[in-house]
Order: structure tokens, then C-alpha cells, then sequence
């Protein structure tokens, strides 16, 4: 064989050992790469969230003829709570004013959505009707009701038409607790 081959082979021979020494190399540091343990040492409390969003502390008053019947806050299993006030006037300028908090006793903050109200058409029976939070405030979508908070608010009813024989009554104004989700 002549020495140029002989030397050609074991060139070969020395690259192939080379690259076999360098991949046995790399599959035991892959090895040892892959078989490290991961170990997390800690302790975690994941505490369920509750939603409890409801109308508490209702109270009214009344000025001139005008009397009312205690505001009932009804509770049920398939709907929001529901605060229900029933004024009864006679007079013009007779006023019913209540106030009453909604109040986040759950541990998720809420915001205000759509008032879902019974005061429509009041025009038609001379009664207005101005809802506001206790500072005079006008709610607006959105305003938050954080968790563990309440918001105070106030509902004043007026009678603007003449004078009655008879008082008007049978006028039920309700709302159900318009919160949701805070994102």
C-alpha cells in the first residue's frame, strides 16, 4: 500500500475517533443536562374567591301627607337581591327620601352595571324620582364597589301634582343590585 493512502486512512481513522470521543462527550452532558432535579420547596394557600353583593341598611323618611311602607330587601337563591319601597302621597311637594347601602361583603371587587329600576313612567303619576349615592353623586357605569367596601345611597320621591281627595298609592319602586364583575 503506498504511504499516501496508509496515511490518508489513519487521517481519517483520527478524525472519525475525534468526532465520536466529541458526541459521546455531548450525549453525557445532555445526559446529565436532562436528569438534574428540579426541586421547589415552598408553601402555597389558594383561597376561594366569593361574591356577595347585596342591599343592606334600607331606612326612609317622609315630609308633608306623604308615608311609605318599610323598604323590603327580598333575597332569593335565583336572582339579585331586590329592594322594594312603596310611597304613598297626597299632597303636592310630598316627598319620601330612603337611603340604603349596597355593600361587597364578598372578597371579588365589583362595579356598577345597568340599574335595573322600577322608575319609568313616573311623569304620567307627577311623581319624580332622583336616585344618587349618599354625597350626591350621580352613579355611572362602571363606578367600583371594591371588595370588603359599601356604597351609600339615596332615593328622594316627590309628588309635583295637585293637591288629591285620595292619596296615590299602590306605586312600588324597586331596584335589584346592578353589580358585576370588576375586570
Amino acid at each position: 500500500m503506498p504511504a499516501n493512502i496508509n496515511h490518508h486512512h489513519r487521517k481519517t481513522r483520527a478524525i472519525a475517533v475525534a468526532a465520536l470521543a466529541v458526541g459521546v462527550l455531548g450525549l453525557g452532558v445532555a445526559f446529565a443536562a436532562m436528569s438534574t432535579m428540579l426541586q421547589i420547596n415552598g408553601t402555597a394557600n389558594i383561597s376561594s374567591a366569593s361574591w356577595d353583593v347585596r342591599w343592606a341598611n334600607a331606612n326612609c323618611s317622609a315630609t308633608g301627607e306623604a308615608t311609605f311602607v318599610s323598604p323590603a330587601i327580598s333575597t332569593t337563591t335565583t336572582a339579585d337581591d331586590t329592594l322594594a319601597i312603596t310611597p304613598t302621597f297626597k299632597s303636592n311637594g310630598d316627598t319620601v327620601t330612603c337611603t340604603f347601602d349596597a355593600v361587597n361583603g364578598g372578597t371579588i371587587d365589583a362595579k356598577l352595571g345597568t340599574l335595573v329600576s322600577s322608575l319609568t313612567n313616573l311623569t304620567t303619576n307627577d311623581i319624580t324620582a332622583t336616585l344618587t349615592y349618599g354625597s350626591g353623586v350621580t352613579p355611572a357605569a362602571d363606578d367600583p364597589l371594591n371588595a370588603s367596601a359599601s356604597q351609600g345611597y339615596k332615593l328622594v320621591m316627590t309628588y309635583g301634582g295637585q293637591p288629591l281627595g285620595t292619596a296615590v298609592n299602590g306605586i312600588t319602586f324597586t331596584y335589584q343590585v346592578p353589580y358585576v364583575q370588576k375586570n
